[in-house]
């Protein structure tokens, strides 16, 4: 029976999310950068000229006229002030950008272990005699497992992400493939539990012993 692991659909909702809101941001600076910055600059150099020819007094009625805030202005914004809205602008434009494009990738994504053959949807596909080595270094904390294997005559990777993919599917996917080599190609961490061992193991860890409820 094949086992599917389709995108975890909390992974791209969180990139969603911060890649919006960098977007949010990028808008924000490139309007201070372009409109709201020189506005500002024209409110501040009316108010500077007025002071300057000792009519500050007036500056209530003149700036009600004008539609402006009557609050005393602060120093005008230089060009390195407009400068560097639009170097943040382009910074969390550019990171917006990367981010909402590994939303849409990760859209509709897959990988499935289907006998002693595991393959994906963006095409990627192996057999687990081909397998050279499962490094699991970053799997405990990342959730990240490289299996490394060759194929015709090239040695590639394809990596399990039970962060990317939903977390159940993608650990038995690792469980059943590990099964099906030699458990001395398993370095950087032990070989996977039985699906539903661990989540009893650590219910049982969870319980008080005898003597701790004593």
């Amino acid at each position: 029976m094949a086992i599917r692991a389709v995108t975890d659909r909390r992974f791209y909702l969180r990139y969603l999310l911060i890649g919006l809101v960098a977007l949010g941001f990028a808008c924000w600076a490139m309007y201070d950068g372009m409109i709201g910055y020189p506005n500002e600059n024209v409110i501040r150099n009316a108010y500077a000229q007025m002071a300057e020819e000792g009519r500050e007094d007036e500056w209530k009625d003149y700036a009600k006229e004008q539609g402006w805030s009557t609050l005393k202005p602060e120093r005008p914004h230089g060009p390195g002030d407009i400068a560097m809205q639009y170097i943040m602008a382009g910074i969390a434009g550019f990171a917006s950008l990367v981010l909402l494009t590994v939303v849409l990738r990760s859209r509709g994504r897959w990988i499935e272990l289907d006998g002693d053959r595991l393959h994906a949807s963006w095409g990627q596909s192996l057999t687990s005699d081909q397998i050279v080595e499962i490094d699991k270094k970053r799997w405990r904390d990342k959730g990240i497992a490289r299996i490394k294997y060759e194929q015709d005559g090239r040695k590639r990777v394809f990596v399990v992400d039970d962060f990317k993919f939903v977390r159940k599917e993608a650990d038995e996917i690792l469980y059943e493939i590990e099964g099906q080599i030699d458990m001395q190609r398993i370095v950087g961490g032990p070989p996977e539990l039985p699906p539903g061992h661990q989540v009893a193991e650590a219910s049982d860890a969870a319980k008080p012993t005898d003597e701790a409820a004593a």
